[in-house]
This record gives C-alpha cells, structure tokens and sequence, in this order.
C-alpha cells in the first residue's frame, strides 16, 4: 500500500479527535478548466465566507447519513468540514456540469461565492486554525499518484497553495486495494484529507467522582457506562420548540462541545435540527449552575460517501460523465470511492493551564442537574474560524 498515507494516518492513533477523507481516482483505459487568480482580498475573516454553507452542508450531510437504514440504531460521527475540505480540493480540478454539481452539493451559492472566495476561504482557515498555539487542530491533505500518472502541474500547485496538500508518488500496483479494475477502470489518484483535533477542557472534570451509571440505549437496552460529574457554572439552553436541552462545555483555544439531549424522541429532533437551531442556541445559551453527567465515550465511524453525496446532487464525478479535465487532459478520470472516516474520544482530560485559573465560588444549595444517559447528539464547533469541526449521534457510549 502507500507508505506515506500509513505514515499520514499514524498520526491519527493517540489524537483524541480525528478525521480521514479519502477520494479515490479511476482512470478509463481508454483514452480547461481555467481557474481566475485574482488578488487576495485583504480580510481577517475570509474563513467566514464559507462558514454558513458549510453548516447548511453539515446538516444536510447529519440527515442523509441518519435516514440511511443501517445507521438508525449506529452511533453516527463525521467531519462535515474534513468532508468539504476534501470535495473543495477535488473540485479545483473539475468543470462543467461536474463542478458545478459539487460547487451547489456544497452549499456555496456561485452567484455569491466564485471559486476563487471558496479556495481563499479555505487557504485561510488553515492557517488560522495554526495560528492558535495552543489549539491543537490542523488541517490539511495529501494526494498519492500512480507513478505513471502525470497530472497537471497548476492542478498540484493549487491544492498545495490554497489546501495544504502535498503530492506523492507511489507505485499502486503493488497495492491489492489500488489494482482492482472496475469496469476498466484503474486507480491512478488517491487525495487524502485530514483533521486532527485533541481538545482538552477548559474545566477539567475530575477522575475521583467518575462512577458506573446506567444508561439507557432504548426502552429495553440498558448498558454500564463511566459517567463523569460536574458542579459548575454552564452555558446552556433548553430549547422547547425543538424538544431538546443543549449544554456548551468548551474546550481551550475557542472551540467547544455542544451537547444536545432530546427530552422527545431523538429521532423527531435529528429529522427537525438545522443550521438555524444552532445560530438560535449560539444567541440564547445563558451562563447558569448545573451539576452535569457524562458518559465517558469513544466513537469511531467510517463511511462510503458515494451513495449520500449522490442523493445531494453530486452524481457525475462518479460515472462516466465526470469532467475531471482540471486535473488531466490526459486520460478520462472518474472518482470510484469517497471513504470518510472520523474518531472522537471523551474523557476527563482537560488543560492543565486553564484549571488552575479563576476558582469559582460555588454555594452549598443542590444545583438543577442534566444527565446523558440516553442517546444524544454533538456538535463540535471551532469559534475561531466558525466551522462545525464535528457532529454525531451517541446512541450507545460502549459501542466500539
């Protein structure tokens, strides 16, 4: 297989927040798309221009992959950001009908965003997330080619530039995964996307008070999980229009968790939630005591993604229509799998230097308690760039 794509994802194992985008690239054995370089705008917040399509995107991604039939009863976990990064990155070298497809798919309305905002939007948030010395969030990618494939050199200039991604040679045919031909079709292009994310929490919580504690998967299963205990003081909201009360815990360097716990049917809220539920919590989330409970959970989630994005209008970068002549004019590509997978682990973790500072007061009364013990869903927001970095379902905290 690839060295430097084991290499890249070595780096995923010991991060306590991770995602990996892969696109997968065929190539028919049978044998331009211009991009406008404008001048940068000089702006501190062009990461902002697509932070509302990228949430649209985000919950639209959430409520495909939800109404999929295996998923019902699944933990869900994705990166809508790592996934976008990637389809962004691709899509500097497609054209026509096939750009446009994932141009719309995306959320970026082109009357309002050209390429050349979204590609500087996304070159910007990278090097705002690495600004943040003690954030650790970074994101970038890489793209693996078949020896013998030569894509065009603008093509591996600009995704090095606006995406971060590094280019690499490697030699498929020695990999059983690469060399399987479809429909005569072979591997010549793997791009890579990566977020890495090992969020420590402002308030630590506290090893010693963590106790075994029921939690109820549904009415008839019932499993033993780490709970974890916190008397403080939170922003929260509950939200009775969506049925659902929502607890903010952040993490250091501007990013947070919010916790959303349905007091209804999880499913009614997953159908209903959208970007405007969390532009209406970000507004509403009061500071107040609570003594909170939550489970200590690991999750891990892959998927395939060419059936989801399909059904959101992205079709033609997977079937013989694909126009990927921004890459090549070579041969005639097409993208054969788009596999996304992401890792979140929770524990009692938090940052040594924050835990220290500013000690609350905290009166002798019983405070109003929230406890996660039944299915819950997460978002996990970076405040700096205004990107959903995470979102999931948390149906059974045990699940491996």
């Amino acid at each position: 297989g690839c060295q430097q794509e084991a290499h890249c994802l070595q780096q995923l194992k010991g991060c306590s927040c991770s995602c990996k985008q892969s696109i997968i690239l065929c190539c028919s054995n049978d044998h331009e798309h211009k991009h406008h370089h404008e001048h940068p705008h000089k702006h501190d917040e062009k990461e902002f221009r697509i932070a509302e399509p990228n949430a649209l995107f985000a919950f639209r991604l959430y409520n495909k992959i939800a109404s999929q039939a295996d998923e019902v009863s699944k933990n869900i976990f994705f990166s809508p950001l790592g996934i976008s990064f990637a389809l962004s990155m691709l899509s500097l070298g497609a054209k026509g009908e096939s750009h446009d497809q994932m141009f719309e798919g995306l959320g970026f309305n082109q009357t309002e965003l050209n390429e050349t905002l979204v590609n500087e939007a996304f070159e910007h948030l990278v090097k705002t997330q690495a600004k943040h010395e003690n954030l650790e969030l970074s994101t970038g990618g890489a793209v693996f080619m078949e020896d013998s494939f030569k894509p065009k050199p603008t093509f591996l200039e600009e995704i090095k530039r606006h995406y971060h991604a590094e280019g690499f040679n490697v030699n498929f045919r020695n990999s059983t995964e690469a060399t399987a031909v479809i429909n005569n079709y072979v591997t010549v292009m793997y791009l890579l996307s990566y977020i890495f994310f090992k969020g420590k929490w402002e308030k630590p919580f506290l090893k010693e008070v963590t106790r075994k504690y029921d939690f109820h998967i549904n009415n008839e299963t019932t499993v033993v999980v780490d709970m974890m205990y916190k008397d403080s003081y939170f922003e929260n909201y509950e939200d009775t229009d969506l049925g659902a009360q929502v607890l903010k815990l952040p993490y250091n360097s501007g990013t947070s968790m919010l916790l959303v716990k349905p007091t209804k049917d999880i499913h009614e809220v997953e159908k209903l939630w959208c970007k405007q539920h969390l532009k209406k919590w970000k507004k509403n989330l009061h500071k107040s005591r609570l003594a909170i409970y939550v489970p200590k959970f690991s999750v891990s989630a892959s998927y395939s993604l060419q059936k989801v994005l399909s059904e959101m209008g992205i079709t033609d970068i997977f079937s013989d229509e694909a126009d990927l002549s921004g890459i090549t004019d070579e041969t005639k590509l097409k993208v054969s799998k788009i596999v996304h997978k992401a890792v979140l682990d929770v524990d009692e973790t938090g940052s040594e230097a924050a835990a220290g500072t500013g000690a609350e007061i905290i009166p002798m009364s019983l405070p109003p308690s929230i406890t996660f013990d039944r299915p819950f869903l997460i978002l996990i927001l970076d405040h700096n760039t205004k990107s959903i970095l995470f979102m999931g379902k948390i149906v059974n905290p045990t699940a491996k």
